[in-house]
């Protein structure tokens, strides 16, 4: 399926599997999801709540939280009324917050809970700020501030029915979907503008690296054949909003918001839980869990630590043939076979037991990280790019990926290296 808007992308998913159940949050009964059918009523009557708070085309909503299942809605909502998000990354300190939001001229902020309100919410009576009203996620907020409404109030705006289908399919390719801003290492950060065509682009491009990840060991694969992924990298962050909230959604994943907790402690308990098949995921997490694992092999005593030396240089010896999708030779095979029945897999355990393939990004993946995690059976592809790339440039293929490259570039994309060393780009990610 080709698109060319993210609403066109949303739309033709739910239209497709509308039982799929996805955006999985950790209540006290377990992993509850939503169907997609009701997920497509929830963005409509929250786009319906926006138009009604006065959001028009083009205006901009900052987007102040953690990753979950209402910011999902948010994105998708405010992308159905052809308006434009800007997501705030929930660390920032309130004068980096504020710079984002009344840069971007943002009229509405959607926040978390009351620590991200508290933040941003003395703009409103600033003369230099567009920012009219907030709207928070926390049903429990009591806090009596002017002009601020909460999240579950904006489903309910319906004075005026606005045809939210209709409005998305107004909107254009070269529409300004979001504003991303950027570190700032020369000043203030910088606001990036992508419009719907170099994100859906971009997506359509690295469509079918995700789908042939998903093809490596189907022997992995849930009973029902259907995908999981777990989020937990920022989703503010270009790679994650493309990667795992547009991208995996695209693949017909389901899509697990991992529990906001102050550190990452909640990371591997949550994929053990889910046992996604993909993970994106920076080099950080993969090089804590290698440290783990080889903390755990050193401080092993006799039989037990020789047999898992023996099996970790047996999966570094299959790693080339993984990398090239080529068949093991018949002996190291059968050695494969055996380190994998009795070491390996319980390697893969700690991360669920069922993902196939991993995508890093964000910086270089060790090729001593990337030969052990291929070894042991979990494929991990590089790719780079950055926020003004939407953001995917190169990436390697699961059939076919060397550690220490970027694989090639995406589809309509050409990148030069420069004399000097300069990376250049062009194509419809840019």
């Amino acid at each position: 399926m080709s698109f060319k808007t993210v609403p066109q992308m949303f739309q033709h998913l739910v239209n497709e599997r509308p039982t799929l159940k996805t955006f999985y949050t950790k209540t006290d009964n377990g992993w509850e999801g939503v169907e997609l059918s009701e997920l497509q009523v929830l963005v409509e009557d929250f786009a319906n709540g926006l138009k009604n708070l006065g959001i028009n085309e083009h205006d901009k909503v900052a987007i102040i939280g953690a990753n979950s299942r209402l910011w999902a809605i948010s994105d998708y909502a405010i992308a159905h009324i052809r308006a434009v998000s800007v997501p705030v990354y929930p660390t920032l300190i309130p004068a980096q917050s504020q710079y984002v939001v009344e840069h971007s001229e943002s009229k509405i902020a959607i926040v978390q809970d009351e620590i991200q309100l508290d933040k941003v919410h003395s703009l409103i009576n600033d003369a230099s700020s567009n920012l009219q009203k907030i709207v928070i996620m926390d049903d429990s907020y009591n806090g009596g501030k002017d002009n601020v409404v909460k999240f579950s109030d904006v489903f309910n705006m319906k004075d005026t029915q606005h045809d939210i289908r209709a409005i998305s399919a107004k909107v254009e390719e070269n529409d300004l979907l979001t504003l991303i801003y950027t570190s700032g290492t020369t000043g203030n950060p910088k606001g990036v503008m992508l419009s719907h065509a170099n994100i859906c682009n971009n997506l359509l491009s690295i469509d079918v690296n995700i789908k042939a990840a998903m093809e490596l060991n189907p022997e992995l694969k849930p009973a029902d054949g259907i995908e999981r992924f777990v989020s937990f990298l920022p989703i503010s962050h270009s790679f994650e909003r493309v990667g795992g909230h547009y991208g995996c959604f695209n693949a017909g994943m389901q899509i697990y918001y991992a529990e906001n907790l102050p550190d990452m402690s909640f990371v591997v308990p949550n994929i053990q839980e889910v046992r996604p098949t993909f993970l994106t995921a920076v080099p950080r997490i993969f090089e804590k869990i290698h440290a783990k694992i080889m903390e755990g092999v050193e401080s092993a005593t006799g039989i037990k630590k020789v047999l898992a030396n023996w099996a970790i240089n047996v999966g570094l010896k299959a790693a080339p043939y993984f990398q090239r999708d080529a068949k093991l030779p018949f002996l190291l095979g059968l050695q494969w076979n055996l380190a994998d029945k009795l070491v390996l897999s319980k390697f893969r355990a700690i991360l669920g037991g069922r993902v196939a393939a991993a995508s890093s990004g964000g910086s270089a993946l060790s090729p001593e990280v990337g030969s052990f995690f291929c070894g042991i059976g979990i494929s991990i592809i590089e790719g780079y790019g950055l926020t003004e790339t939407s953001p995917v440039m190169t990436i390697g293929h699961p059939d076919f990926f060397k550690f220490g490259t970027v694989g090639k570039a995406i589809p309509g994309v050409e990148v030069k290296i420069q004399p000097d060393g300069e990376i250049v780009c062009r194509g419809h990610n840019v």
